[in-house]
């Protein structure tokens, strides 16, 4: 009969965590490969050049590693960089090879392949140009309204953008966006400069000077019948109607608060003597301003009674 000897515990336990270990070990160090996406960046622009077709560039490209498991495991998520160097750029077309030199990876990895190994980049030279600067509107013309003239405070302005683009500049247009009503007969209205895309203009804003014509319109007012002239001898004397309604034609940019309108007055003349023992019929006469006509008077006479 055979005697089983006692298991030392501690000692199996530490030999499987060893093995275990070992073989962790020896799975991590294992070479695998793998495609990861790394976000393309460019540096060293040349100062006074531009790209005309950045926005048409990869954000990221492919790159086929080959490393150790366990580092590339830890790899799955990150956001590497690839540095694409812009220095040594020409005006036009450039095509640029992309290097594992460029990618910040440490010496455990190999990179494979890069997908795609070239990008085609298209650079300008940043320049200047004076071209002409009109002004437009692009509505039509508000109700009341018969002519406007807009004027500008310069006839050019300074352009600034690629070299190619300003060659097919030769003027840049200050828009304009007419209110739905015009009150006055200036106004200053700010623009929108009909800039092509990646050019700029100095200045950026451009105020627009709006001078307006309209139709004459017309306004309904009250003005008390006062006497032309009175003899300090005469006796009382009462006026009925004691005003009249005037409609009265003004300048388009008038209203009833105008400044001007305290010159329109209504009266009735007296006799020679200014002294009236019965009752009387006067027309009464209304008193303008420039600019102004009378359309109607209501009522056109008054009377005169003496008290």
């Amino acid at each position: 009969m055979k005697i089983l000897k006692k298991i030392h515990w501690p000692s199996a336990l530490l030999s499987v965590f060893l093995a275990l270990t070992v073989c962790f070990a020896l799975s991590g160090r294992e070479r695998v490969e793998t495609w990861i996406d790394v976000r393309l960046e460019i540096k060293d622009m040349p100062e006074g050049y531009v790209l005309l077709n950045s926005n048409g560039l990869p954000s990221t490209v492919e790159v086929r590693l080959s490393g150790p498991s366990g580092l590339i495991r830890n790899l799955d998520g990150q956001n590497l960089p690839m540095m694409l160097s812009l220095s040594d750029i020409k005006q036009g077309y450039n095509l640029l090879s992309l290097n594992e030199d460029d990618i910040p990876l440490s010496g455990a990895f190999d990179i494979m392949e890069i997908r795609p190994n070239s990008v085609e980049v298209n650079a300008d030279k940043i320049v200047e140009k004076e071209v002409k600067l009109t002004a437009r509107s692009t509505q039509p013309l508000p109700e009341g309204i018969t002519k406007i003239e807009l004027i500008l405070p310069q006839n050019t302005i300074m352009l600034k953008g690629p070299r190619t683009l300003l060659e097919e500049v030769s003027k840049v247009d200050a828009v304009v966006s007419l209110p739905a009503s015009i009150l006055k007969r200036e106004l200053t209205l700010p623009s929108n400069l009909s800039l092509p895309q990646g050019i700029k203009a100095h200045p950026a804003h451009v105020n627009v000077l709006l001078r307006a014509e309209g139709k004459p319109k017309a306004i309904i007012l009250q003005r008390p019948v006062k006497l032309a002239h009175k003899n300090p001898d005469s006796p009382g004397l009462q006026i009925s109607p004691e005003a009249v309604t005037i409609t009265l034609q003004v300048p388009f940019d008038w209203n009833e608060k105008n400044q001007a309108l305290a010159q329109l007055y209504a009266e009735v003349s007296l006799p020679d003597d200014g002294i009236i023992d019965k009752p009387l019929t006067r027309e009464v006469k209304i008193i303008s301003p420039e600019e102004t006509r009378v359309l109607s008077v209501k009522p056109e006479k008054v009377s005169i009674t003496p008290n």
